[in-house]
C-alpha cells in the first residue's frame, strides 16, 4: 500500500488555475522534478534557481529526457507545440502554491494525518520506521531520502499522490528561522523530536539557541495536535516551556526516561533485527525492529507513541518493523567476502554530530564484540569555535570502545589523532580521497568490523565504496 509508488497525475489545467495561468491544452504530467537529472517521459519540470544553479541552465537536458511542462520565470523560446510552459513571476513562490494545493486535497480523506519529525540525528530512521508501520495498514506517503529542508519539502509536497491517508515528512535545519515555514507549510497533526543536541551548534551561539531553532516545528502544529517529545535529553524542559507557549496541549513523552510515557524497559540484539520491550501507558509491547543499537530502540518508540494517538491496529503495524530499510549511509550494514572469510562494514556515512558519532561508536563496538574494530573517521563540520573541544569529545567513547584501528580524515580531526596515536594505532589523511591512496584498506583482514562515519562535507561514502568495490563478492546488505 505504499503510496510512494502510485503514479501522481498533474492535469495542466488544475495547476494552471493554482497559478492563475491560462492554459488551453490538457496534459497530465506524472512527476514533478527540480533536478533535470531525475526527469523522465510525461515529467513537470521546475526551473527552480538557487544559490549556486539555476534551473533555466537546464531546461533543455529535461526537454531532452522528456518534460512535458515547464515552470520558469524567464521566457523561453521553444520550437514545438508538445510542451506546456507555465510562465510565473517567482517559481519558488509557485512551488509553495502548488505543495498547499496539493496538501488541501489530502486532507478531504476521511481521518488523515500529517506527522512532522525533526531533532539532531534519528530523523531519517524515525521517519523510515514510521512510514513502514503506516504503510501496513493504510496508504502513507514520505519524503524520500533526506529531503528535509526550503526546497526538499515542498517538492515532497508537490510529489504527493492524493490517495495519502498518512503523511510523513522529516524537516532539517542548519540555521534559525529554517524550521518554522516548513512547519506552517506542512501544518502536522502530530510532531515528533528525536533529541536535541549540539549538531550545527557553530550556526548557533548556544545549545539552547538550537532549542528553540528545532522548536520552531510547534509553530505549525495545529492547534489540537500532538507533540511526541524524547525525554532523555538534557533540553527537554525547555523544550517543552517552548511548546507550551505556542499554545501545544498534548503531548507524549518517550525515552529510556523511567517517568516517559513510553519508556524501554529491554532491548536484545540478535543477528537479524533488535527486539525491544517497552511499555506504553502501562501496557507492555514486544517487537522487532531491523535497525541496531540504542539509539534505534529508543527511535522506535516515537514510531510506537504515534500508532497509539492515531488508534492504529498497532500489532500489525509493530511487526512491520522488522521490514524497514535504512536509506543508504545511514548505519547500513554490509557483509563483504574476504580471503576465506568476511568483514562487516557499517556504512554510516551521512553524516555526523557529536551525539550521533557516539552513538555510532557504541553500537559499532556492540556488534562487533571481540572482533577487531577499524574506524574511518572523518571531520564533524558546523561545530565553530566549539570544534576543537567536541571533536577532543570523541576521545572517552574511542577509548571505551576498545577501538583497534583509527583512519582519521580532515583538518579538525588532526587534535584528536594527536591525543591518541600514542595508545592506539591510528593515522591521519586530509581528504576522503587520499585514504583510498595511502594503503590503509590493506589493513583489513578477514572477520574484521569497519565503520564509516563523518559529516556529508567529507564525502566519507567514497571510501565505502571504494572498499566494496574491492571485496565485491556475495556481498549482502543487511
Amino acid at each position: 500500500m505504499n503510496s510512494n509508488k502510485n503514479t501522481l497525475i498533474w492535469n495542466s489545467k488544475d495547476l494552471a488555475k493554482i497559478l492563475n495561468i491560462k492554459i488551453l491544452k490538457d496534459v497530465q504530467f506524472n512527476s514533478v522534478e527540480i533536478d533535470s537529472r531525475e526527469v523522465k517521459e510525461g515529467s513537470l519540470f521546475i526551473a527552480l534557481k538557487g544559490k549556486n544553479f539555476d534551473g533555466h541552465d537546464f531546461i533543455e537536458s529535461a526537454i531532452k529526457k522528456g518534460a512535458k511542462g515547464l515552470i520558469t520565470s524567464k521566457k523561453i523560446d521553444i520550437n514545438t507545440d508538445d510542451i506546456i510552459i507555465f510562465k510565473v513571476k517567482d517559481v519558488y513562490e509557485s512551488i509553495i502554491s502548488i505543495a498547499l494545493s496539493s496538501l488541501e486535497r489530502v486532507k478531504k480523506i476521511d481521518n488523515s494525518k500529517t506527522i512532522a519529525i525533526t531533532g539532531s540525528s534519528g530523523k531519517t530512521s524515525t521517519k523510515e520506521m514510521l512510514k513502514t508501520a503506516l504503510n501496513s495498514v493504510s496508504k502513507v506517503y514520505a519524503n524520500r531520502d533526506s529531503y528535509n529542508n526550503y526546497t526538499g519539502v515542498p517538492y515532497s509536497l508537490i510529489n504527493m499522490p492524493s490517495s495519502s491517508k498518512y503523511r510523513v515528512f522529516e524537516i532539517g535545519m542548519n540555521h534559525a528561522n529554517e524550521i518554522r515555514p516548513l512547519s506552517k507549510l506542512v501544518n502536522p497533526d502530530i510532531v515528533i523530536i528525536t533529541n536535541i543536541t549540539d549538531a550545527h551548534i557553530g550556526n548557533f551561539d548556544s545549545e539552547d539557541e538550537i532549542i528553540k531553532a528545532k522548536s520552531e516545528i510547534f509553530e505549525g502544529l495545529n492547534k489540537n495536535g500532538t507533540a511526541i517529545i524524547n525525554k532523555d535529553f538534557k533540553g527537554f524542559d525547555k523544550t517543552i516551556d517552548i511548546a507550551k507557549k505556542n499554545g501545544v496541549k498534548n503531548f507524549i513523552t518517550f525515552g529510556n526516561n523511567k517517568n516517559a510515557d513510553i519508556k524501554l524497559l529491554k532491548r536484545k540484539q540478535l543477528i537479524d533485527y533488535q527486539k525491544i520491550e517497552a511499555e506504553a501507558f502501562g501496557i507492555k509491547y514486544i517487537y522487532k525492529i531491523n535497525f541496531e543499537g540504542f539509539h534505534q530502540a529508543i527511535n522506535s518508540l516515537s514510531v510506537l507513541a504515534t500508532l497509539i494517538l492515531l488508534n492504529l491496529d498497532i500489532k500489525i503495524a509493530l511487526n512491520s518493523l522488522s521490514n524497514s530499510i535504512l536509506p543508504s549511509g545511514r548505519g547500513n550494514k554490509l557483509v563483504l567476502s574476504h580471503d576465506n572469510g568476511k568483514i562487516v562494514i557499517i556504512d554510516d556515512s551521512y553524516n555526523a554530530n557529536p551525539s550521533s558519532v557516539k552513538a555510532s561508536i557504541n553500537l559499532f563496538s556492540e556488534i562487533a564484540g571481540s572482533n577487531r574494530k577499524i574506524l574511518f573517521l572523518g571531520e564533524m563540520s558546523e561545530l565553530g569555535t566549539y570544534s576543537k573541544s567536541l571533536h577532543l569529545s570523541l576521545v572517552e567513547n574511542i577509548m571505551k570502545n576498545r577501538i583497534d584501528i583509527i583512519i582519521f580524515v580532515g583538518n579538525k580531526t588532526k587534535g584528536i589523532y594527536n591525543l591518541l596515536k600514542n595508545d592506539i594505532k591510528c593515522f591521519w589523511n586530509v581528504n576522503s580521497k587520499s585514504v583510498i591512496t595511502s594503503g590503509y584498506i590493506d589493513f583489513i583482514k578477514p572477520n574484521d568490523f569497519i565503520l564509516v562515519k563523518g559529516s556529508r562535507s567529507m564525502s566519507m561514502e567514497i571510501i565505502v565504496s571504494y572498499i566494496k568495490n574491492i571485496f565485491s563478492n556475495n556481498e549482502e546488505n543487511i
